[in-house]
């Protein structure tokens, strides 16, 4: 466990911590046994090859540690709603703002969560070293073109899920952001700018204005901001560098012809063309999973959530 930061740290430095926590929680909450719990190396030693149900039980692990780590993004509980001055003129202010702020941030919550689920399988296979398959965080794996055995009997729907998930998307996936993200040693403090900026640019989810300015402004502007103090703690010193290479690489006719442009916009560029790659990912990950019938279901403890993601 890396020392607590000080007080003093930035939002990037703090998620840093939380998030060696939370792979101490999610390894254990994955573990099929109490023997896989207590064994040191579980982290890094690969299990099975991956199938459609995987997906399912990563949900319900994934989803109650992105639940938490949203909560501690200081912009979440800022997405008040314009009709929160008609509330205040009916004098049910806490009620109503409460209502306004949890329809704005269910929004944000269910556009994210598959993002989610695909930012920490490629992170987790970058950090474990793979460049020839996708290791899910349950490491379970899937190595594209070599797709299990089917049987006979086999639904044509689990038929089409396994053949998605060994195709050739599985090596767009590598070629497009684990190899990236490996060559050029992606930080976590970077991985966690990842998520805050896929968070606060959830496209067209019908957020109400002052949703959107909230997203666009205070949460994207944040990230950036807390991304140059992460860099400044690391002693990173070629930050245009690494920002410029940050979302994964783009290709170098697109990065020469943006490099005359001031910084700011640079950086902006860089960042919304490299989101567009994630989110081809993304709508694959989203045709996959819909044809896993126990996708998207939460555990009896945690179903509270499944009202709150009910609609994904």
């Amino acid at each position: 466990m890396p020392p607590s930061p000080l007080p003093s740290s930035g939002l990037i430095a703090r998620q840093c911590y939380d998030f060696e926590d939370q792979k101490r929680r999610r390894r254990a909450m994955l573990c099929r046994s109490l023997e896989e719990i207590l064994m040191s190396d579980t982290d890094f030693t690969l299990r099975d090859m991956a199938t459609a149900e995987d997906y399912a039980v990563l949900f319900q692990v994934q989803m109650v540690l992105m639940f938490e780590w949203v909560e501690k993004l200081p912009e979440f509980c800022l997405l008040l709603d314009p009709l929160d001055k008609v509330v205040q003129s009916v004098h049910v202010i806490d009620i109503g703002i409460n209502r306004l702020n949890h329809v704005l941030q269910t929004k944000l919550l269910r556009a994210f969560a598959l993002r989610y689920l695909l930012l920490d399988n490629v992170f987790h296979t970058m950090e474990l070293g793979y460049e020839d398959r996708i290791v899910l965080v349950n490491n379970n794996y899937m190595k594209p073109f070599e797709a299990p055995p089917l049987p006979q009997n086999d639904l044509t729907d689990e038929k089409r899920v396994e053949l998605m998930m060994y195709g050739a998307e599985a090596q767009a996936m590598l070629d497009d952001l684990v190899i990236p993200m490996k060559r050029m040693a992606l930080k976590v403090g970077e991985m966690m700018t990842l998520r805050m900026i896929m968070f606060w640019n959830p496209g067209n989810v019908g957020l109400t204005p002052s949703g959107i300015e909230i997203a666009r402004t205070v949460g994207f502007n944040n990230a950036v901001k807390e991304l140059h103090h992460y860099f400044e703690g690391e002693g990173v010193t070629d930050v245009e560098h690494r920002i410029g290479n940050l979302l994964l690489l783009l290709p170098a006719f697109t990065v020469s012809s943006v490099s005359p442009l001031p910084f700011f916009l640079y950086e902006l560029l860089l960042i919304f063309l490299r989101i567009f790659i994630l989110q081809k990912h993304v709508r694959y990950l989203y045709e996959l999973v819909k044809l896993i019938p126990s996708f998207g279901k939460m555990n009896e403890w945690d179903s509270f959530m499944d009202v709150l993601l009910n609609g994904l």
